[in-house]
């Protein structure tokens, strides 16, 4: 079995998970009257799929090491900050709907 193959396979894999991740924030924000929330938890896993993706063209010599390295550590930055923001904005939406349910 090609190492690069089932390499290639999980990289996919991965991505779909992502791709699904990205699906459901937008549901969730279009069932909570558009929450912007839900909306950067989306735009969190498109640039943390980024930082995986970049392997695909590394591993076929499109890009250099340090080009492949410079994307990921902005990606997976923007993506972390924008995971921390949203979570941030969900938690302190549902405190807010804990203070008017008690």
């Amino acid at each position: 079995m090609d190492i690069g193959l089932f390499f290639q396979g999980l990289i996919l894999l991965g991505s779909v998970g992502f791709l699904v991740a990205v699906y459901y924030a937008f549901v969730l924000s279009r069932e909570t009257g558009n929450e912007r929330y839900w909306l950067i938890l989306a735009f969190s896993a498109i640039f943390m799929a980024i930082h995986q993706w970049t392997m695909i063209p590394w591993e076929f010599h499109i890009i250099t090491d340090d080009v492949r390295f410079v994307i990921q550590e902005i990606s997976v930055i923007a993506g972390s900050a924008l995971f921390a923001y949203s979570i941030y904005g969900l938690s302190s939406s549902m405190k807010k709907i804990r203070e008017k349910m008690g």
